[in-house]
């Protein structure tokens, strides 16, 4: 189901199984819009979640149902999301064939560009474009365990699975939903993470650079506190303006490194992504915008 977004009349709870925490959220719509109906977070114990890996399944699926519980929750149907080392997106380019010799022979086209056993990998593809020759063709491989890992944590809390996207796609379907980009209109989109950030750099519609960085909140973390010769908390960064304090706010010394440490990983992504565009010559493009969130 990567890269789909849900048209179905029945409600999802989109779940974002994080390594510090579980957020939920329903939505409804609401004829051209959607409304929030539903909004649920709590924290995981450390390790908990490795990598995208879910160590603990147990204690996963008691946060998902305590969630559920909590916020009055109806909807059992839920779409999640996976990233990491196991996931791999690509695009590629094939040689001009038929929508059905693609679908029979795309597994044979991936293998090359998968470091991992054909048959342990869940495949999904979409077209981005297509000339008289040849055809870019943005491939996401997932390690079908973590799929089952997944699936698991959200079964064991008396859910259904129906949706299993990569973080990346999930965040360009929010991103094309809200600003409605135009072909030539490159953004550079980050969801940074307590350990891993997604970059997905978007010309128009179109994913032309996507990776995880390995990181994140909580290293940045601990450099901060370090810096401070304070121990690091175990804060949450959804905490309300209440809640944020004046005493809990780091000095704006503090927060450099934090900024620069982030900056420094989303701009290794953009060498490479700046030559995709440039051998793009199907439209003009002008690099202007950064979404993160």
């Amino acid at each position: 189901m990567m890269f789909k977004k849900s048209n179905g009349k029945k409600n999802l709870v989109g779940l974002d199984i994080g390594s510090s925490s579980i957020k939920a959220v329903e939505l409804q719509r609401k004829g051209n819009s959607y409304q929030l109906v539903n909004l649920g977070f709590e924290n995981l114990q450390t390790d908990t979640v490795v990598d995208g890996q879910i160590m603990e399944l147990n204690n996963v699926s008691n946060v998902i149902s305590n969630i559920f519980r909590e916020h009055q929750i109806k909807t059992s149907r839920v779409a999640a999301g996976v990233s990491g080392h196991s996931v791999i997106v690509k695009n590629i380019v094939l040689p001009q064939m038929s929508e059905d010799e693609l679908r029979e022979s795309f597994s044979w086209h991936a293998e090359e560009h998968i470091p991992f056993d054909i048959s342990d990998v869940n495949l999904d593809y979409q077209v981005t474009s297509r000339s008289s020759e040849m055809l870019n063709v943005l491939m996401a491989a997932c390690k079908s365990d973590k799929i089952a890992n997944v699936k698991q944590a959200i079964q064991l809390a008396g859910k259904q699975p129906i949706v299993i996207d990569v973080d990346t796609f999930a965040l360009q379907n929010c991103y094309e939903l809200n600003y409605q980009p135009q072909v030539g209109q490159v953004v550079a989109l980050l969801n940074i993470g307590a350990s891993t950030m997604n970059i997905n750099i978007l010309n128009g519609t179109r994913s032309v650079f996507a990776r995880d960085a390995i990181l994140c909140r909580r290293a940045l973390k601990l450099a901060r506190f370090n810096r401070l010769s304070k121990p690091c908390p175990t804060f949450s960064l959804w905490r309300s303006a209440k809640q944020w304090t004046s005493t809990a706010r780091p000095r704006k010394k503090a927060r450099k490194p934090f900024r620069r440490f982030w900056w420094q990983e989303a701009v290794r992504s953009f060498p490479v992504c700046l030559s995709i565009l440039q051998n793009d010559s199907k439209s003009p493009w002008n690099c202007s915008t950064l979404f993160a969130r």
